[in-house]
């Protein structure tokens, strides 16, 4: 069946023996031995230096296979890391932007609350259509920066797995024990794209590889996780026996160049991963592998129908609470006082103005470094916080574990730009993205105060 190779063929001879070259599964070629005196029986000798040949040259072939397609996945991973680079670039001017645009927007918001003159209103409405325009430019931006010639759109997520599962195959050594299990991704459909998905595969398979030095164990698995708190989610499970990595630097090794690799390393792998994740709704955790010892990174990604939309867990206490928020009959009027921590001036006074609108006493810092004596030790109720996640010195999310390590269960919701994305054990909170209207501020709050009282 090897047309070139049984070109070859002498066509006077009278004794052949042929013995593929099987690299991969794949006939790469054949070694003949031919006799064109006689017919007559090989000897055992001769067949098993012919076999002895054709599998040394398979070898090669192997190995040439092996460092063609290390190339091509090394060359691609270094695209995808400069192009990473540049996307935390643009992500962090996004983010400020986002910033500048929800302080216009919520000025303008408060205004039309204050006014009834048409012609401000008019005037007024004029400036939201150029703000929902600049909102346009930075969506843009952003999906430019990333690369992303498709767009999210609801996919398969067991096809996408096989397909990154193997490209790993021909990216790890044959001395790592690669253990796979994605029976339960059958039938799930995720919203995201085709390279984000094999992007999570292909970089957490990178890391563990460099992580055991290619002697290991590495187990790849699925889940479905039906009361996870952003709704039914499919979970990826990638699991290695290196080292693992310190509790104390988990945080920081999911921020953009933190590497543990020192000048091997670019420190994106995992910063790609909560982007990715983070961008189709869902999260990613680290923690300590139970079966393996190494380190285990778990990725949320919501379930959606044919159709993209999330399929949801909202109670009907949700629901209720969405359509008197829409209304605006419901003040938010069992909260007294709120916390709102945030270092952009301009965002702070928009959020303090929002709420003191709706008649809630505000209790207003730039930093989360006080945040624990103000709620817990402090002459005030805090019935809600409302923080930033990206802060200076201490972050969102490190002051919000501090407060559950002390037994605090004040709700929180995390007003954010960026991609970061809380822990579902510091529950009850919530994430809101900027820019947001205030309308959406007020009903996730309502949001955040019903998981709070439900828990």
């Amino acid at each position: 069946g090897h047309a070139e190779l049984a070109a070859r063929i002498n066509p006077s001879v009278q004794s052949l023996l042929c013995v593929p070259i099987l690299s991969a599964g794949v006939v790469r070629g054949g070694l003949l031995l031919e006799d064109l005196r006689r017919p007559r029986q090989w000897k055992d000798t001769e067949i098993g230096t012919m076999q002895t040949l054709a599998f040394a040259m398979a070898r090669g072939y192997e190995q040439e296979d092996s460092v063609d397609a290390r190339s091509r996945l090394e060359s691609l991973q270094r695209q995808l890391e400069r192009g990473e680079l540049v996307a935390q670039l643009t992500g962090g001017i996004a983010h400020d932007f986002n910033n500048i645009l929800f302080a216009i927007s919520g000025h303008v918001e408060l205004l039309r609350l204050r006014t009834q003159d048409a012609d401000t209103r008019a005037t007024l409405s004029d400036i939201e259509r150029v703000i929902d325009g600049a909102n346009g430019i930075v969506s843009g931006l952003l999906q430019a920066h990333r690369g992303e010639i498709e767009r999210p759109e609801p996919m398969s997520l067991a096809s996408e797995i096989k397909t990154a599962t193997q490209l790993i195959g021909r990216l790890l050594p044959r001395a790592m024990q690669v253990e796979t299990d994605f029976g339960a991704a059958e039938g799930c459909i995720v919203r995201s794209t085709r390279q984000g998905l094999r992007q999570i595969i292909l970089n957490l398979a990178v890391n563990a590889r460099d992580a055991v030095k290619g002697r290991g164990m590495l187990h790849l698995s699925c889940r479905v996780d039906r009361t996870a708190d952003i709704g039914p989610s499919a979970v990826i499970v990638v699991e290695d026996s290196g080292p693992g990595i310190p509790e104390e630097l988990r945080n920081q090794a999911l921020k953009p160049y933190f590497t543990t690799k020192g000048t091997a390393g670019t420190g994106l792998g995992l910063a790609i991963c909560q982007r990715v994740a983070a961008e189709a709704g869902g999260r990613l955790r680290l923690d300590r592998s139970p079966s393996l010892g190494g380190l285990r990174v778990s990725v949320w990604l919501p379930l959606c129908g044919e159709d993209g939309d999330i399929l949801s867990t909202h109670t009907a206490s949700e629901e209720q609470a969405d359509s008197v928020a829409a209304s605006g009959e419901e003040r938010l009027s069992e909260i007294g006082h709120v916390l709102v921590i945030e270092d952009d001036p301009a965002v702070r006074d928009v959020l303090v103005a929002a709420f003191a609108a709706l008649d809630i006493d505000v209790v207003a810092r730039e930093n989360a470094l006080d945040v624990e004596s103000i709620i817990v030790n402090g002459p005030l109720p805090i019935d809600l916080l409302v923080m930033d996640i990206d802060l200076p010195e201490l972050s969102g999310i490190a002051c919000l574990e501090r407060l559950r390590a002390c037994g605090c269960r004040v709700p929180c919701l995390f007003v954010t730009g960026g991609v970061s994305e809380p822990d579902g054990a510091l529950a009850p909170c919530r994430t809101l993205r900027k820019p947001f209207r205030l309308d959406t501020l007020v009903s996730e709050c309502r949001r955040v105060l019903n998981d709070a009282k439900s828990s």
